[in-house]
């Protein structure tokens, strides 16, 4: 080697007194940004398939735990009722996923409905706590509501047992609620509600009430003769007999006459049986 070629290895300077030009190395070599790329696409199918997968699997947690929960309820169990409104938590974020929203929100009522009725259950067998059984008569009827307003199904099947739509008035009754009978006693539609009701207003010894609540359904003209009998007989306690008497009959449905008559000419025409038209004898005078 020549000593200006060794002079110029050994000193960063060139020959001239110019410094060296340095190449510097590559910032990222293709083999190490395909391995980060690789990396960024292993994260983002990762996530996609968590977010497809993780909603499926809290529906799917959140009916199984909602199941043994209320048949713990059932179960025989101490005088502390199961707390299963803490499930609802698996149904939050799946009622937000386009694919499992449907089966969550589904779910979700029907927790809330069932417990409604269950805390109600217990509020009326289970306490002597009159503010309790009121506000769980309140809940049942905000669940009953929520649950016309909502999905309005008539039947609940996929938390437990089969149960019908729950009804304050029904529940009521069942349970032998007498002040939730007769705080919604003119809510109720059916006649036999309308008749425990009356007795419900008799056995708490409000004649005020139960005369009250014989008017109104006076009014509303009851096709049973059982509450019509009922609603007499609290009017009779009351100060119209008269209406009472009027109450009790029941309506006979009654033809015109000239329907009838013409009915008649109908059914004997029809049947050959036509009366023949009398013929005056002779030298008589017809006065019709």
């Amino acid at each position: 080697m020549s000593d200006e070629a060794q002079l110029e290895a050994a000193s960063p300077e060139g020959v001239l007194g110019t410094p060296a030009v340095s190449v510097p190395p590559a910032a990222h070599s293709p083999s190490r940004r395909r391995r980060v790329w690789r990396w960024v696409t292993v994260a983002l199918v990762g996530a996609a398939v968590t977010a497809a997968v993780v909603p499926v699997v809290m529906v799917s947690i959140g009916l199984r735990r909602a199941r043994a929960c209320f048949a713990a309820v059932e179960a025989p169990r101490g005088a502390a009722l199961p707390d299963c409104g803490g499930e609802m938590r698996w149904y939050i974020w799946p009622s937000y996923v386009p694919w499992t929203s449907w089966d969550a929100r589904y779910q979700a009522e029907e927790l809330w409905v069932r417990m409604a009725a269950t805390d109600y259950v217990d509020a009326a067998v289970g306490k002597a706590d009159r503010a309790a059984l009121a506000a769980a008569a309140d809940g049942a009827l905000e669940a009953a509501t929520r649950l016309r307003i909502g999905s309005k199904r008539l039947a609940l099947d996929q938390l437990g047992p089969a149960m019908g739509a729950p009804d304050p008035g029904r529940l009521a009754d069942d349970l032998g609620d007498r002040r939730t009978l007769l705080a919604r006693a003119h809510e109720h539609d059916e006649w036999q509600l309308r008749l425990h009701t009356l007795d419900a207003a008799l056995t708490e010894g409000d004649l005020a009430k139960a005369t009250e609540l014989a008017k109104r359904y006076a009014a509303l003209d009851p096709r049973d003769d059982d509450l019509r009998t009922q609603v007499a007989a609290v009017l009779c306690l009351g100060d119209d007999p008269r209406r009472a008497r009027h109450g009790a009959a029941r309506p006979r449905l009654q033809a015109p006459r000239g329907h009838v008559a013409r009915l008649g000419r109908r059914a004997r025409a029809h049947r050959g049986l036509r009366r023949p038209r009398r013929v005056p004898a002779a030298g008589a005078t017809d006065d019709r």
